[in-house]
């Protein structure tokens, strides 16, 4: 009995043991399993929760702003007020008006002229014959005089005195960044000359150059003709003889010659060229190297054949390009002062307007892709005409036309011919 229950009670030892042990076993598996969820599954969970929450943050925060940003830009952009202040009011023939185009903004123009998105000009351009010279003072054999007030004083007639009564319409430019724009011609014109050189074969190099790159905005640039660069002289002043819009026109760089885009009717191995410093013309050998003055717009003609009329009676010629009416014949064995007086005795009650013609006037006779005389004049036989324009670097010297050239002599020879025009 006593075995029994010793039995027994070692029986219940080791059940309590047991049971103690079995608590322990489980406590202690709780808390590693507890640890390894938060060092493995919790730690890495957290890790990535931390990494994709500010992720979502920082994406929100940075979606937002850009949004905040969009549509701050998006409320302010009414359109840009391209005629505040109004720019219209600066420009030449227009009457001021300014209307917004969406990016960009259209003058209205005066009467005869139009937009064409730099300036108003003329919506028939005006040929180089209808263009005043520059010159604003009157001379007589040698030197600067008070210009005469009476008709029949000596040197009367002379080209500012025309112009003056308008005969003839003023020069008009408008400047912008690079280029220039002649309000009476359209053309539209390289502000300065190339800073290189070329022969008469290369000369459109330079202008192909600025197509290229879009110069201005403008892809149709090209070599001007002789007609053109008459067009931008000022002749009340020389060295340069240029109309001062146009920039980098020092004695230094137009000591060199601009190219003419025509050849020498009488030699092919000749090119025209222009001379900047005089505002002259004459032809060199085309492998000399020379500078070039760009320009875009619609090529000036010159008069050919059929733009001249000749009257019933035919004594005079009407150039239906300028409306222009000259002499049929021409005079000579006078020197300057008496072609003055000559063309002014045509004038009377019912004839008037007479007068020696000017600079450009004479000018615009030529055609340099013809031969001698290098016109298209009928019976245009003389070398050489007069007009009224003074050279102002040599005041002893008139302008002429010569042999197809623009150049200046001495207003006391008598050897060379001219004819009046009204």
């Amino acid at each position: 009995m006593k075995k029994l229950c010793l039995c027994l009670t070692l029986f219940a030892a080791l059940l309590f043991f047991a049971g103690c042990g079995n608590s322990k076993k489980d406590s202690g598996n709780e808390t590693p399993d507890s640890e390894a969820t938060v060092t493995d599954e919790d730690t890495v969970d957290a890790d990535q929760a931390d990494d994709t929450e500010p992720a979502d943050d920082s994406h929100t925060e940075t979606t937002e702003p850009t949004d905040d940003s969009d549509m701050e830009a998006a409320e302010p952009t009414e359109e840009p007020d391209f005629c505040n202040p109004n720019p219209c009011e600066e420009i030449a023939n227009s009457t001021g008006i300014c209307t917004i185009k969406e990016t960009h903004y259209i003058c209205e123009c005066d009467t005869d002229y139009n937009w064409n998105g730099f300036s108003c000009v003329r919506s028939v351009p005006l040929s180089l014959g209808n263009i005043c010279t520059g010159q604003t003072t009157c001379y007589d054999m040698s030197s600067l005089m008070d210009c005469p007030t009476s008709t029949e004083a000596d040197f009367y007639g002379q080209d500012w005195q025309y112009a003056a009564l308008g005969h003839c319409t003023p020069q008009s430019f408008t400047a912008l960044p690079d280029v220039i724009v002649d309000n009476n011609t359209g053309l539209i014109w390289e502000k300065s000359p190339s800073s290189g050189t070329y022969t008469w074969e290369d000369a459109p190099n330079h202008c192909n150059d600025l197509n290229e790159e879009v110069f201005a905005g403008i892809d149709s640039w090209r070599v001007p003709n002789t007609m053109e660069l008459l067009t931008i002289v000022d002749n009340s002043k020389n060295k340069p003889a240029i109309n001062s819009n146009f920039t980098k026109m020092t004695t230094d760089v137009w000591t060199s010659k601009s190219w003419k885009s025509s050849y020498e009717g009488v030699s092919e191995s000749n090119a025209y060229y222009f001379s900047p410093s005089y505002g002259s013309e004459g032809s060199t050998g085309k492998t000399e190297k020379l500078k070039v003055l760009c320009v875009s717009g619609d090529e000036m003609q010159t008069s050919k054949e059929s733009d001249f009329e000749i009257s019933e009676d035919e004594m005079t010629v009407t150039d239906k390009r300028t409306g222009l009416v000259w002499e049929r014949s021409s005079h000579s064995e006078m020197d300057w002062k008496a072609m003055l007086a000559y063309c002014q005795s045509l004038n009377s009650e019912t004839e008037t307007g007479w007068r020696l013609p000017n600079k450009n006037e004479i000018a615009s006779l030529l055609d340099h892709d013809q031969a001698r005389p290098y016109s298209n004049f009928p019976g245009m036989y003389s070398d050489c005409l007069w007009s009224s324009s003074t050279f102002v670097y040599k005041t002893g010297n008139a302008w002429e036309i010569c042999q197809g050239d623009v150049a200046s002599y001495h207003k006391d020879f008598e050897n060379n011919s001219f004819r009046c025009v009204k």
